[in-house]
């Protein structure tokens, strides 16, 4: 298997949450320093937000997905409870993600179609 890349700052409680969960599963890692909103991280998240992470072509995002992912594709004690409606409830809380991915597409939208300045008045109550 390909060496697993962590992207992200120590500082982060969501890398670190991802470095843990390599180290409990006893997976070798390598992190990679990179800023949130950073070049590296944009090319895998959207949202610019870290941790990201990559696997060879594989990349993923989310702390929770890359732990969910670290726990079921390498071998060592399990993160996650094998408890379907635990699990389940667990990875329930990250039902927020197509929230975000539309978010972002609809900012994107607006920026493509209103000038700034507009988008700026319009964000404080201003009508043209």
């Amino acid at each position: 298997m390909a060496e697993l890349e962590i992207l992200g700052v120590p500082q982060s409680s969501f890398v670190r949450t991802v470095r843990i969960a390599c180290e409990e599963k006893g997976v070798p890692y390598r992190l990679t320093v990179a800023m949130p909103h950073s070049p590296e991280i944009l090319a895998i998240n959207p949202l610019g937000k870290v941790p990201a992470m990559r696997c060879g072509a594989f990349q993923l995002f989310e702390s929770l997905a890359i732990a969910s992912h670290i726990d079921r594709a390498y071998p060592g004690p399990k993160l996650f409870c094998c408890n379907a409606p635990k699990s389940s409830a667990a990875i329930g809380s990250a039902s927020h993600l197509p929230r975000y991915r539309d978010a972002v597409a609809e900012r994107a939208s607006v920026k493509a179609t209103v000038p700034r300045r507009l988008r700026i008045w319009r964000g404080c109550g201003l009508e043209l």
